[in-house]
């Protein structure tokens, strides 16, 4: 939508006036400098608007999505933090929530968090075992390094071999010990290609279980389209039957108030032979009738029935 680009564009521009801030030419000139930070001012007032209307159309339900809560948690940082100009950086986090690929990305790693604490756990242990090691077997060397003398130090120490920079202090303790190569050698095939190949591998089936739920989302949703458009297509059906047989109905009443116009025409037509019939009807009536009671009720009886009314009875009768 417009809206969702626009706010990509203020984050964009956002990031690159945070960039610029970063030169001399703004930061020895307090105007420019000024300027810059009113600008960001500025860009903060439209996030902010941003985030109060979701959070008025969503209410409370807002926290339901994580990604609307991060937006609306890093507007307030910044307001907090706002004399932090090193924490303006984070707000080009903003842009994780406008792209659905970052958002999976994001989402499988948060997924396999537990998975990977339990990895660490493990490099942790591997750490700690091989520090002993060291520091007990290395630490009383002359070394051009000071690599083993404590076991914090000893600890910084392999984190930096586990980042493949190990040759020089392996080559600096096998003048002392021949051997000492081989636990280095060790220390490597653990730590780098056991461990963190297990964190990789974690991650590349976070990654594929992510893709397959995405494409179920997508079958699930194609399936609901589908089902919407046949309920669709059936109510159109339904509709174009309740107009039919209003249709039909409608025509019979029309039908019916023709017909009985026109029996009500014959039946009430002066000086036609319906009329007269009926006369002489209500004249034979009386004559049969013993009492005017009984003449009463049949005359109202007809009456109902065909609508005469009383006033049409010759007075003679």
């Amino acid at each position: 939508s417009f809206a969702e680009n626009f706010i990509t564009f203020i984050i964009f521009c956002n990031t690159i006036l945070l960039i610029l801030s970063t030169f001399d030419f703004v930061q020895d000139d307090k105007g420019v400098l000024k300027i810059v930070e009113h600008v960001d001012t500025v860009f903060l007032i439209i996030f902010t608007f941003e985030s109060a209307l979701q959070l008025i159309y969503f209410d409370i339900r807002i926290f339901k999505n994580r990604w609307l809560t991060f937006d609306l948690i890093l507007v307030i940082l910044s307001w907090i933090f706002s004399t932090f100009t090193v924490l303006r950086c984070l707000r080009i986090l903003k842009i994780a929530s406008k792209f659905e690929a970052l958002q999976r990305l994001i989402t499988a790693l948060l997924d396999v968090i537990p998975n990977i604490t339990a990895i660490f756990s493990l490099l942790l242990l591997v750490f700690y075992i091989f520090a002993v090691m060291f520091t007990t077997l290395f630490k009383d060397l002359d070394l051009q390094i000071d690599y083993f003398s404590r076991l914090d130090k000893t600890l910084f120490s392999l984190f930096q071999f586990m980042t493949m920079d190990w040759q020089e202090a392996a080559r600096d303790c096998a003048q002392y010990v021949s051997w000492a190569p081989l636990l280095f050698v060790i220390f490597e095939i653990v730590s780098g290609f056991i461990v963190f190949n297990l964190i990789v591998a974690v991650l590349c089936e976070a990654l594929g279980l992510l893709e397959k739920d995405t494409s179920e989302d997508e079958a699930l949703q194609q399936l609901e389209s589908d089902r919407i458009d046949a309920m669709n297509s059936l109510m159109e059906r339904v509709e174009k039957i309740k107009t039919h047989q209003l249709r039909i109905q409608k025509t019979l009443a029309d039908i019916s108030k023709t017909s009985s116009s026109n029996n009500n025409g014959s039946i009430r037509g002066s000086g036609t032979p319906q009329s007269q019939d009926s006369n002489d009807y209500f004249r034979r009536k009386t004559a049969d009738n013993d009492s005017h009671d009984d003449f009463s009720s049949d005359k109202n009886g007809y009456e109902f029935e065909t609508g005469f009314d009383r006033s049409e009875i010759p007075t003679e009768t």
